[in-house]
């Protein structure tokens, strides 16, 4: 995993082309940053750069932007304390869902663009075991584990869908029709991945998820999730008030 400063010449050229990104480039954005972020007193934000650093690689360099996505990251934690309240390695059921359940992995091997590839077997979940809240926290916690990947803020990520065994009561406020038609454009984008990036339980060619490894990179993050809960919004922001630089609402999440 890259941490903060220890890019590979490579990866500093794809931020490069993709991004804008330069060393120049990085100072004065996160300076510019820090600027907009202290103005908000209703926000308790990290400082740190790697926390500030994500978000303005997802904007590619548009401070503004970055700003407003990172105000919307924490009126959306917020607004869901059900997902995010107390949220740590350990408070959500991953043995249930990831070892036993296996509906959430990733994969040991990026693909060839680099990416890291995210497998989610959405067709076998027991609902009575987890909770539709419980998936999101999975969802949640692996996502903020990965996004601590500067390999993986630069190129992104590939996120698969397995539906096998996806019925009606999973997602019940779709028609038959569309549901046919997401399991259909879903299984043709697993035929897309060679098998030797996915584990052979989910039908690959690669060696067997370690789910004690990832279970241990997860609690050694936990000091990440606290900090996350310990740093919000202290009061609602109102929609008009998250705007960007040209006066409007703000855009896309």
């Amino acid at each position: 995993m890259s941490t903060v400063g220890s890019m590979s010449k490579e990866l500093e050229e794809v931020a490069r082309l993709e991004l804008g990104e330069t060393p120049e480039v990085k100072q004065q954005a996160l300076k510019r940053l820090r600027e907009l972020l202290s103005g908000e007193p209703l926000l308790k934000w990290p400082s740190d750069d790697a926390f500030l650093v994500k978000f303005l690689r997802a904007r590619k360099y548009n401070v503004e932007r970055a700003c407003d996505t990172i105000k919307k990251y924490f009126t959306c934690r917020r607004e869901n304390p059900d997902i995010f309240e107390g949220l740590t390695p350990a408070t959500f059921p991953f043995d249930v869902a990831c070892r036993q359940q296996q509906l959430f992995t990733v994969s040991r091997k990026k693909d060839s663009k680099g990416r890291v590839v995210f497998l989610i077997n959405a067709g076998v979940w027991d609902g009575k075991a987890v909770s539709a809240t419980e998936f999101f926290k999975v969802d949640v916690v692996h996502v903020e584990h990965m996004l601590l990947d500067e390999e993986a803020q630069i190129k992104g990520f590939v996120a698969v869908f397995n539906l096998k065994g996806l019925g009606v009561p999973h997602l019940a406020l779709y028609t038959p029709s569309n549901l046919r038609k997401l399991c259909t454009c879903s299984e043709k984008m697993r035929e897309l991945l060679p098998d030797d990036l996915i584990p052979e339980e989910y039908g690959g060619s690669l060696e067997r998820y370690d789910y004690d490894d990832i279970k241990r990179e997860l609690e050694s993050e936990t000091k990440l999730f606290e900090d996350l809960n310990r740093l919000r919004l202290l009061q609602s922001i109102d929609k008009f008030y998250v705007q960007s630089s040209r006066g409007s609402p703000g855009g896309e999440l």
